[in-house]
């Protein structure tokens, strides 16, 4: 999972680790009350294998009178006519479906977070699993330590278990935006939202072959939210500079699951923004990211995503959760011809109840093209491909199981990669 990191940095990485909670924990004393509330979870947009967070609650504050004059004669106030204050809206609470059986503060809004799974899987067939053979995977075993407080705007994320990402950062806001500034081993913020597993190509996870499972790397993020409340639409804005991707070789193809950059040498930047507008259910996102690979070669990566996620109030329509996205890679430059990747998704999940649902996704992924929006027919192999998958799933009280069936067709020569997954997890 040591994704951007060279393995001789390792040793390291525990003290940047406790310098970042250090400036966390100072944070607490400069700016935290000693009576604040545990640190709510960070808050997140709705997706599909998640359940929204709610808001933490916001007690309306009391603005200090000033001291009248005392060398001034009292003057007697004129009668107001009475106003009557508006009540203030209770705060959005979580479907106790959603809510995990326990939660793990500590002191100084610090708390802890996991997930955990285990899976049985059938593999190595085509079409019918008789023909598999069995496997029993562990995929999610992460602990995080993280730290947001309403009162605070010092706050602090990190993967405690294998490191696989470390944040921290200050948080300014106000009735209409806010403002936040990180650093440390960050989640790239590419896609649809960079909290969950991307599924370009069809595929999620860490069954990923286009991007990172978890993609996170060494750098530096600022972001800003817009609120604009008379039409309830939100604007996000990021913008990056983090380690990027790396050729070893002149003639070498990028493959973007592994040759990100390491740090003690060939260390390549990457420059990016996504920009992302929200209105009710519905989610619009741009992501870019341009990045030197060295031997003068130079890669952009662009992504959109869309999404719309249970419209309120419509029969049937409510229970739909419609998800797409596409993003392409060009690699130009040198003394070698262009090329691009390309991937793209679309993932329709429908509930029956609110804890059930079930799920179709599809997509293609293609790589190393020379040729064509999205897919060069002179160069197929087995790196080229569709998926199809149909799963059911349920979540109630942090506890999930999930079973799925994945059907992967390549272009060229059909292998035997089709699988069926049984994943049970607990999270928190």
């Amino acid at each position: 999972m040591g994704l951007g990191a060279a393995p001789m940095m390792t040793t390291h990485l525990k003290y940047v680790l406790a310098a970042l909670l250090v400036v966390a924990w100072a944070g607490t004393s400069l700016a935290g009350e000693p009576g604040d509330p545990p640190a709510p979870e960070p808050t997140k947009q709705a997706e599909p294998d998640k359940t929204p967070e709610a808001e933490p609650d916001k007690k309306p504050g009391k603005t200090p009178e000033a001291e009248p004059d005392k060398n001034e004669p009292e003057a007697k106030p004129e009668p107001e006519p009475e106003e009557k204050q508006p009540e203030a809206k209770p705060a959005k609470k979580r479907p106790a479906h959603a809510r995990p059986l326990f939660q793990l503060r500590l002191p100084g809004g610090f708390g802890i977070h996991g997930r955990f799974d285990v899976a049985y899987e059938r593999r190595g067939y085509t079409t019918d699993p008789t023909k598999g053979t069995d496997a029993i995977r562990n995929f999610h075993r992460f602990v995080f330590l993280s730290r947001h407080s309403p009162h605070d705007p010092f706050f602090f994320n990190a993967e405690i278990i294998t490191l696989s990402f470390f944040e921290a950062g200050v948080r300014l806001q106000e009735e209409t935006w806010t403002f936040q500034a990180k650093l440390g081993k960050l989640m790239v913020p590419f896609g649809e939202d960079p909290l969950y597993h991307h599924y370009y190509g069809g595929l999620g996870a860490f069954d990923q072959q286009m991007l990172p499972a978890v993609w996170a790397s060494y750098g530096v993020n600022t972001s800003f939210d817009y609120r604009i409340k008379p039409f309830n639409i939100t604007l996000h804005f990021d913008l990056y500079a983090m380690v990027g991707y790396a050729l070893d070789d002149p003639d070498g193809i990028v493959d973007l699951r592994t040759d990100l950059s390491s740090l003690d040498e060939n260390v390549r930047p990457a420059f990016g923004g996504r920009v992302r507008a929200a209105w009710g259910p519905l989610k619009l996102t741009y992501s870019v990211m341009a990045n030197p690979l060295g031997f003068d070669r130079n890669m952009v990566l662009q992504a959109v995503d869309f999404t719309v996620w249970r419209i309120p109030d419509v029969p049937f329509v409510e229970d739909l959760a419609l998800t797409m996205g596409l993003m392409r890679a060009d690699v130009s430059g040198g003394t070698e011809r262009d090329y691009y990747h390309f991937a793209n998704y679309l993932q329709l999940r429908y509930y029956p109840i609110d804890w059930i649902y079930l799920q179709y996704r599809t997509g293609i992924n293609t790589v190393d093209n020379r040729m064509g929006a999205w897919k060069d027919e002179r160069r197929l192999d087995d790196s080229d491909f569709s998926t199809h998958s149909l799963a059911i799933g349920a979540r109630y009280r942090g506890f999930s199981i999930v079973l799925q069936h994945i059907w992967r067709l390549e272009d060229a020569i059909e292998l035997d990669n089709d699988f069926l997954r049984l994943t049970v997890a607990y999270e928190f």
